[in-house]
C-alpha cells in the first residue's frame, strides 16, 4: 500500500482505475509440480475474462496495457520489492478499467517516475514450506520479456437469446466433478451426446484462414466435412469417450458429459514472430476462452470444467500433428453435472436477519 502524487490520471478517462495480475507458481506447484507453469497462466486468463465479462455487465471496458515493460509492471505493482514477499509472485498484465477502450500506445511512464521508493505490509505466507522448481522458475525468466502487442479480434454475430440474468450465470458458474453420463447437448472436439450429431472428432476454426494449414498439418485421413454451423468440421466419426477419457488422465468428466475438447493453438510460429512472452500469453487466451465456456454452459443450465491434466503427445498424434507449428494447451468438457446433495451453497457474508 502506498499514498503519492501523479499526473498519470490526467490521460485516462474520468473513473478509470487500474487492476494487476500476477502469478505465484508454488500456488499450485506444491500439488501439481511442473505443470503449474501451466495453471497458473491458464488461471490468469480465467482472471482477465471474469475482469472483462464483469466490467461489460456495468458498462465497462477493459484495456490492456501492451507496451509496457514487465520491469514496470513490477514497480507499479510493488513485485520488485522482494522483502514483502515470502515465495516468488511473477507479473502477468496490468488492465485499466474505463468507460472506453484506450489507446494500445498508452503506457505507464509517468506513473513509475511518480511511485514512491517502498510500498508498506508484508504479503502472507502461502506455506511454511516450499520445495524449489527450476524448471518452472526457468521457464518463466525465458518467458518475462517485454509485453508484445496484442492481434485484434474479430467477434463473429452469433444470435442469441438471453436464458439468464448475467448475475444469476456469474454466481451459479461452478466446476463440477462427475458428469451425469445419461443426458446430453452441444458440441465441439470429441463429440459424445449431441442431438442431431454423429459422436466423433470435430474441429471449430476460429479463423478460416488458418484451415488450409490445419489440413496439411495434421491427418490426411481426416473428412474435413463442413457443418451447418460456420466454421465446424466434423474430421472422423467415431466413439472417442475412452480416448478422451485416457488423454485427460483418465478423468471420467471427459467422457461422460456431452462433449469435452481440447484448445488447438497456433505454436511455434507465433513464438517465432512474437517472442517467448507469446508463450504466456496463448495460455492467457486459453483460460479467458475456458472461463467464457464456464459462463455460457451455466446459462444453459449445464456445467463445465477445465482439465489441466492431460496427455499432450497422445492427443498430438490423434490429430496427426506433423510439427509443433500446433500444440494442444488447455483441454475442457461441457455436460450436465452431477450434483451432490451433500454439498450447499451458503450466502458469502452473513446477513443481518
Amino acid at each position: 500500500m502506498a499514498e503519492f502524487n501523479t499526473s498519470f490520471w490526467q490521460d485516462l478517462p474520468q473513473g478509470s482505475f487500474i487492476v494487476g495480475l500476477s502469478s505465484i507458481s508454488w500456488r499450485e506447484a506444491w500439488k501439481y509440480g511442473e505443470r503449474a507453469f501451466r495453471y497458473v497462466n491458464l488461471d490468469a486468463g480465467h482472471a482477465l475474462q471474469s475482469l472483462v465479462v464483469s466490467a461489460k455487465m456495468l458498462g465497462w471496458k477493459v484495456s490492456r496495457l501492451d507496451n509496457t515493460s514487465n520491469e514496470d509492471i513490477h514497480k507499479v505493482m510493488g513485485l520488485n520489492q522482494k522483502s514483502c514477499f515470502h515465495e516468488e509472485e511473477h507479473t502477468d498484465m496490468l488492465l485499466v478499467i474505463s468507460r472506453e477502450i484506450l489507446s494500445p500506445s498508452q503506457d505507464l511512464e509517468t506513473l513509475v517516475e511518480n511511485l514512491p521508493l517502498f510500498f508498506q505490509g508484508i504479503a502472507n505466507q502461502l506455506s511454511p514450506q516450499m520445495h524449489e522448481w527450476e524448471i518452472i522458475d526457468s521457464v518463466e525468466r525465458a518467458t518475462s520479456l517485454d509485453e508484445i502487442p496484442q492481434k485484434r479480434v474479430i467477434s463473429l454475430p452469433v444470435k442469441r437469446v438471453a436464458s439468464q440474468e448475467s448475475k444469476e450465470v456469474v454466481l451459479k458458474r461452478r466446476s463440477i466433478h462427475i458428469m451425469d453420463k445419461e443426458s446430453a447437448t452441444h458440441l465441439v472436439l470429441f463429440v459424445h451426446r449431441v442431438e442431431n450429431t454423429p459422436p466423433g472428432l470435430y474441429i471449430l476454426l476460429r479463423n478460416k484462414k488458418m484451415l488450409e494449414n490445419l489440413k496439411e498439418e495434421m491427418s490426411a485421413n481426416f473428412l474435413w466435412k463442413e457443418q451447418e454451423l460456420s466454421g465446424l468440421y466434423s474430421l472422423h466419426e467415431h466413439d472417442y469417450r475412452l480416448i478422451s477419457k485416457t488423454i485427460s488422465c483418465g478423468q471420467e468428466i471427459a467422457s461422460d458429459g456431452a462433449f469435452s475438447l481440447g484448445m488447438l493453438s497456433e505454436f511455434s510460429k507465433q513464438l517465432t514472430e512474437f517472442g517467448a512472452h507469446r508463450y504466456k500469453e496463448l495460455y492467457w487466451e486459453c483460460g479467458a476462452i475456458g472461463q467464457q465456456l464456464y459462463l455460457e454452459a451455466t446459462s444453459m443450465g449445464l456445467n463445465g470444467t477445465g482439465i489441466g491434466c492431460f496427455l499432450d503427445d497422445m492427443m498430438h498424434d490423434i490429430l496427426g500433428l506433423k510439427s509443433n507449428r500446433f500444440q494442444i494447451l488447455y483441454h475442457f468438457t461441457i455436460g450436465r453435472g452431477y450434483v451432490d446433495s451433500r454439498i450447499q451453497t451458503k450466502h458469502a457474508y452473513k446477513r443481518d436477519s
